[in-house]
């Protein structure tokens, strides 16, 4: 029977270095923010702020979900997580009520760091790696999708600092800290698998060939 131990331990160190530096990539652009910009537009009905608490889930969610055992079916890993997360299609009632909560959950939470967002999110990645650090690959994590490990949910976690990272970059006009290199490729790495057996993979494919333009409000997530 073939081992492959040692390519499981390879893909988990890099799951764990890939979060970590992302981790330390979003707080080096949130503090790099000046304080007169976070009220600027960022992205869809979100002030630069609003993006901020948002994307701060990405640290929440490991903490809240962390040691936990669900009532769901396990989860085979981080594409699937993403695949039931966008379930329903772009412009469905379901949809907009998704992302109308999601909206509303990040405003309200950019209040309880508006004063000091630059110590906030210290604080909060700082712990929140320490408890990663300490954690075993297969702890516990009751996601609202399915049951995962930790090993399992991470990818999803440097996905979204990742992706709204670059969103951050945008709207603040900064450059994104070039410790980002390895997340972006992870991250594209799990798009694909996110795309993968969908009915856009062909289109996507080929629009990444220039072949064809994907519309507008395209999105896997």
């Amino acid at each position: 029977m073939e081992d492959n131990s040692n390519e499981v331990n390879n893909y988990n160190k890099r799951c764990r270095l890939a979060f970590k530096f992302a981790t330390e990539g979003f707080v080096e652009l949130v503090s790099n923010i000046p304080t007169g910009n976070l009220n600027n537009h960022a992205l869809g009905d979100w002030t630069i702020l609003e993006l901020v608490a948002h994307s701060a889930r990405a640290f929440t969610t490991i903490e809240d979900y962390s040691n936990k055992i669900g009532n769901l079916p396990p989860l085979m890993n981080a594409a699937e997580y993403f695949k039931l997360a966008a379930d329903s299609p772009v412009g469905s009632q379901a949809r907009i009520n998704r992302d109308k909560g999601i909206s509303e959950r990040a405003k309200a939470a950019s209040q309880d760091m508006k004063n000091d967002l630059c110590g906030f999110i210290k604080e909060l990645a700082t712990r929140v790696k320490n408890l990663v650090d300490n954690s075993a690959d297969d702890t516990p994590i009751a996601s609202p999708f399915g049951q995962m490990s930790l090993i399992g949910y991470l990818p999803t976690r440097t996905f979204e600092l990742t992706v709204h990272s670059l969103d951050l970059s945008k709207a603040a006009d900064l450059e994104l800290p070039d410790i980002f290199n390895l997340p972006i490729s992870e991250s594209l790495k799990l798009a694909a698998e996110i795309a993968s057996g969908t009915e856009a993979a062909k289109d996507i494919l080929l629009a990444v060939c220039g072949r064809k333009s994907l519309p507008s409000n395209f999105s896997l997530v």
